[in-house]
């Protein structure tokens, strides 16, 4: 069986990486992860919903500041053009 080795990967083979993962993060849904919560009991079962207000709170923030800051760059591109 041949070696693998790790060593020598530029830095942008970990960006891509590092980018992928957080890809596939964002597309596990809240269900599937309460249901695995509950069943290995890393948590308690009325801690879930606490978790998911917690989840859908850092949502609506991390959106309206994204859509901010695309909105300054867009008009940052206009006044350019």
């Amino acid at each position: 069986m041949p070696k693998f080795e790790s060593k020598g990967f530029k830095k942008v083979y970990w960006l891509y990486i590092l980018a992928v993962a957080l890809i596939a993060a964002g597309y596990t849904d809240f269900p599937l992860i309460s249901y695995h919560f509950q069943m290995t009991g890393v948590v308690l079962g009325g801690m879930i919903a606490i978790f998911y207000s917690v989840a859908m709170g850092v949502d609506a923030i991390s959106e309206k500041l994204i859509i901010k800051t695309l909105m300054d760059i867009c008009k940052i591109f206009r006044i350019l053009i």
